[in-house]
Parts: structure tokens; C-alpha cells; sequence
């Protein structure tokens, strides 16, 4: 499998074919937000190849100048017509290799479901995930009126996932959107 950034008329692309069917209208950044943030440094679209086919796609945000902090997980699927072949415990795989510092991950909370469909949905993510090896962390985060899990891929040598979360959320955000947009909830 191969891993290449892709450029902004290939993201276009993904966000009309792919993003806009594989995430509800309401999780999903406009395109526009996402070009910006590509062109500020801070975000990046990766895409998995296999004999030149795209496979899969991943969103990930990074602090800017800090090579050596965990990026977070923004967006995460495989194309349609690929799932369920193993292709997502394989692009996790590749992304532990090419970000060795870390991998932050937001799940909807299994307690804020809306019922039990949506809450088989939320465990089955988290299942996923944990499966792959990324570990539950002992805090949530509201964002935007919604409850995240957050789990931490790999990264062993950054035992402060909630600092490097807030981090990471201070640069997409920015200071006075986080303080008005998130909650930290730790567990007991």
C-alpha cells in the first residue's frame, strides 16, 4: 500500500465522490474550511493506494513546527467497494509508521447516543480502534455540543494525551472558539 499527500484538486474530488457519501452532512468540514487549513499548515489529506487505486483516505491535523506531537484523526474511511476486506486496521498500520509520535482519535461518546442503532455505531467505531491497538484515554471532550471518547494510537513517549489534545484543538480553533466550543470531561 502506498501513502501520498494528496493535492487540493485531488481533495476536491475525494470531498464530492467519497467525503460527502462516507460522513453525514453534519460531521462534514465544507470544503473550503478544509483547503484553508491544508493551505495553513495544519492539515493534511493522505491517501492509500494499492495498484493505483485509491483504497482509502485519512484527514489529519498537526501543531504546525512540531514534528515530534501526536496529529489527530479528523476523518478516517475506506472507499466504498473495499470495506470489509481489512483495509482499515492496514491504514492504521501505515499511519503508526508515518507518525510514530502519535495518533489522537475522536469517537462520538457511546453514553450520548441516540438510541440503540446509533449506540451499536459508536461501540463498533470504538471496538475498531481499540482492536488496532489505540487505547480509551479517562477523559471526554464536548465539542460543538457534541461528546467525543478519545483514544490515543501509538505515541508512547506522550503519556499527556489530554494536553496534546487541547493543543492541537487551540490551533484548529483557536483559543477563544475552544473556550466557547468545548468542555473537557474527565472520568472517574
Amino acid at each position: 500500500m502506498e501513502i501520498r499527500k494528496l493535492n487540493s484538486e485531488e481533495i476536491a474530488q475525494l470531498h464530492e465522490n467519497h467525503m460527502q457519501i462516507d460522513f453525514p452532512a453534519s460531521e462534514l468540514k465544507p470544503l473550503s474550511v478544509i483547503l484553508d487549513s491544508c493551505e495553513k499548515g495544519f492539515y493534511r489529506v493522505e491517501g492509500f493506494f494499492h495498484n493505483d487505486s485509491l483504497i482509502a483516505y485519512a484527514c489529519l491535523a498537526a501543531v504546525p513546527g512540531e514534528p515530534e506531537h501526536p496529529v489527530l484523526l479528523d476523518y478516517l474511511a475506506v472507499v466504498r467497494g473495499h470495506r470489509d476486506e481489512g483495509w482499515g486496521s492496514r491504514v492504521l498500520e501505515v499511519l503508526q509508521q508515518a507518525y510514530p509520535h502519535g495518533i489522537l482519535i475522536e469517537c462520538e461518546a457511546v453514553q450520548t447516543a441516540q438510541d440503540p442503532e446509533d449506540r451499536a455505531n459508536r461501540e463498533r467505531r470504538i471496538r475498531f480502534y481499540t482492536k488496532n491497538g489505540a487505547v480509551l484515554q479517562p477523559f471526554d471532550v464536548t465539542l460543538f455540543s457534541v461528546r467525543f471518547s478519545i483514544l490515543q494510537l501509538g505515541g508512547k513517549n506522550h503519556p499527556n494525551t489530554r494536553e496534546n489534545m487541547l493543543n492541537l484543538y487551540r490551533v484548529i480553533l483557536g483559543e477563544d472558539r475552544m473556550r466557547e466550543h468545548m468542555t473537557v470531561h474527565i472520568s472517574k
